[in-house]
């Protein structure tokens, strides 16, 4: 059996990173099983029913969104997932090289320029595109 594998151990690798100390919660004593066996296996305060529920009245009004709409447009940076395919990762990852940039700043400015794009076209039916509410589409 050839060990050649495996890294030597040195005492680098065994080195202390803490002082031991003992656990200092004592662990529960084991009953005898004739002890055990005699017991209920149900907690008398579990006996009976569960408890019910009752609501509770929040100090807080609801926050408008949370009943199924879209929520709140606050400024901010957002956070969106994409799925793509592993050869176009690769892709935009040597284009992120090439370029001295991020995977995550060309998906960016692909999604600016996109959207540039889509305001030229949707612009003269509505102007929520250039970041003036129109009030038509009830989006700001």
């Amino acid at each position: 059996m050839s060990y050649g594998r495996f890294a030597a151990i040195t005492p680098d690798i065994l080195a202390r990173k803490g002082e031991a100390r003992p656990w200092t919660i004592a662990p529960p004593t084991a009953e005898p099983a004739s002890q055990a066996s005699s017991r209920p296996l149900v907690r008398p305060e579990t006996a009976g029913p569960p408890p019910v529920a009752t609501a509770v009245k929040s100090a807080q009004p609801p926050r408008p969104g949370m009943a199924g709409g879209a929520p709140p447009l606050v400024p901010g940076v957002r956070k969106c997932t994409i799925r793509m395919s592993g050869h176009d990762f690769e892709r935009l990852g040597i284009i992120a090289v090439k370029d001295d940039t991020s995977r995550q700043h060309l998906l960016q400015q692909a999604l600016a320029d996109f959207l540039a794009a889509k305001e030229k076209q949707y612009r003269a039916a509505c102007q929520c595109m250039a970041a003036a509410p129109c009030g038509a589409c009830e989006t700001f």
